[in-house]
This record gives C-alpha cells, structure tokens and sequence, in this order.
C-alpha cells in the first residue's frame, strides 16, 4: 500500500544519506532529528520485544519442547555479530559520524 507517509527506515536512510553526503559536520537540525529517530527506534524495539514477549511462549508450546525457538539475549547477539543496535550514544554516533564510529 502506498500512503506517502515515509517509514522510519526511510527517514534514517535520508539523514544518514544528508550526512555522509556532505563534506561539512552534521547540522544541529541534524543532531536533533537523529535524536528523535534513535527514540523511534527505541520505541520501535521496545514494541518489538513486548509483542515476543506476549506470543512466544504460546508459539513455543504449539511447536513443543524439540522445536521451540531460543531467542538470542542482547550480548550473545553482540558478541556474535558485531554491536548492532546496542546503545543511543552508538547509534547517533554512527548516524551523524557516516558510520566511523572512533572509540
């Protein structure tokens, strides 16, 4: 369906693209504008885990004890893939640096 209404993945994909896409630093617009999407995000992710946290163990106990599905918790998955989504100060860092996060 297509409403005109631009998604969340759509709105950071274009502050990214503003950002990498110029040579100067991010504008204060910019860094406000990330702030907001990071709490989106937040919100977003929050919702997410809720929903899981409602429909998992009845969808695990239709499918029984051999195919129940085992979540991952937030550090396995970093330390199995990398930090992901793992912090808002990371996150904006990365949005408003280009994704040169420096440590």
């Amino acid at each position: 369906m297509i409403t005109g209404e631009s998604k969340l993945r759509e709105q950071l994909g274009t502050l990214f693209g503003n950002v990498v896409g110029y040579n100067g630093k991010p504008s204060q617009t910019q860094y406000r504008q990330a702030d907001s999407l990071i709490a989106e995000v937040e919100v977003a992710l929050k919702a997410g885990q809720d929903l899981l946290d409602q429909q998992l163990p009845a969808i695990d106990k239709a499918l029984g004890d051999e195919q129940s599905i085992q979540l991952l918790d937030r550090a396995t998955w970093d330390e199995k893939n990398g930090m992901g989504l793992s912090t808002s100060q990371v996150n904006k860092a990365w949005l408003v640096n280009g994704g040169h996060i420096y440590h």
